[in-house]
């Protein structure tokens, strides 16, 4: 069976998302600098780029809305800055979108009912959740961009997003981690994966090993989930209780640590979230100030959460932000990227 993955917005673009050094204040300091928050807004079908404060998180309006296809459901910004014709392909410029727009679609087999993608960051391996089957399936990935040798893994039920860690060892890659949320059993899935070689993986296959302990719990209705720049924290957006979990990645086994409280609030019926590194340095730790963005579908709005990168704990930086109604449409915010 063939599975169409349409409604995706593709952002070919050059992440950088170093940590900066800063300058003085009394208990944190910070070079200002500016970067880039693009939501998508299933009212209206547009995506909408805005420049971020990089030492306060707070966003402001960049230009205009371009549109996309018809109710975008998720967003990737491509990590090496070119994209081929997949998608709906928009052009970066600065903290700005340019056209024009591409759509095309991106097709694989097995599985019945697609929820969500993955590929890992040497480009060779890609892992879609089956939400009906319960599963992710792994694909190798040739150099023209096809897909084979499709190995599949179960994991909990009503999957629904993915997402795989970018690990280093020194400025080697080493091998990672991926993670499952599965709406259903209101549980995060965790596997190994084969992907560099390392003591653990002599010859990389894109293989997935269950980590102990796996699943871990989380609040009801996972749905979306984010790590952290340097991959030592995840946070998992709740639908179905209006949170946003916390976790501490074990860099050397997989396994996710709630952080306390566990969880925060978010806007009503939270369905993406993302992550962007600050510049704000902060003394007491020697950390960076980091900022969150969720998604909230339900309230039209998009709260804005901080956190040192040593702690990984979340604050509330303001109140959630409203997204402007458009040509007397509203938003309906359903995805976020940063850059």
């Amino acid at each position: 069976m063939r599975m169409k993955f349409r409604a995706l917005v593709y952002l070919p673009v050059l992440i950088s998302l170093g940590f900066l050094t800063a300058c003085s204040t009394k208990n944190s300091s910070n070079t200002g600098g500016t970067g880039a928050l693009f939501v998508t807004t299933q009212g209206d079908s547009l995506i909408t780029p805005y420049t971020i404060d990089l030492s306060t998180g707070k966003f402001t309006a960049n230009g205009k809305a371009v549109a996309t296809d018809s109710m975008p459901s998720a967003v990737v910004l491509s990590p090496k800055g070119d994209g081929s014709a997949t998608i709906s392909i928009f052009t970066v410029s600065g903290t700005g979108l340019m056209g024009p727009a591409l759509f095309s679609t991106v097709t694989a087999t097995s599985g019945t009912d697609p929820s969500a993608v993955a590929i890992t960051s040497n480009g060779k391996f890609l892992y879609i959740t089956d939400k009906v089957g319960g599963t992710v399936t792994e694909y190798n990935v040739d150099a023209s961009g096809d897909l084979s040798q499709p190995v599949s893994y179960s994991v909990g039920t009503t999957p629904a997003a993915l997402i795989i860690t970018a690990l280093k060892n020194g400025s080697a890659d080493t091998s990672n981690f991926l993670y499952v949320a599965n709406f259903g059993s209101n549980n995060v899935s965790a596997f190994s994966v084969c992907d560099n070689q390392s003591t653990t993986c002599l010859t990389p296959d894109g293989s997935l090993t269950p980590v102990a302990g796996s699943p871990f719990p989380a609040q009801p209705g996972p749905v979306a989930m984010a790590l952290d720049p340097s991959s030592k924290f995840l946070y998992a957006v709740d639908e179905g209780s209006n949170l946003l979990s916390q976790y501490r990645v074990s860099t050397g086994t997989g396994v996710l640590t709630s952080i306390s409280p566990g969880s925060i609030g978010t806007g009503t019926t939270p369905v993406w979230v993302a992550v962007r590194a600050g510049t704000t340095s902060v003394k007491s730790t020697g950390g960076t100030t980091n900022f969150v963005y969720v998604a909230n579908s339900g309230s039209g709005t998009i709260s804005i959460f901080s956190y040192d990168s040593t702690i990984g704990q979340l604050g509330q930086v303001v109140p959630p932000v409203s997204v402007a109604c458009f040509q007397a449409q509203c938003g309906q915010p359903s995805t976020v990227a940063t850059k």
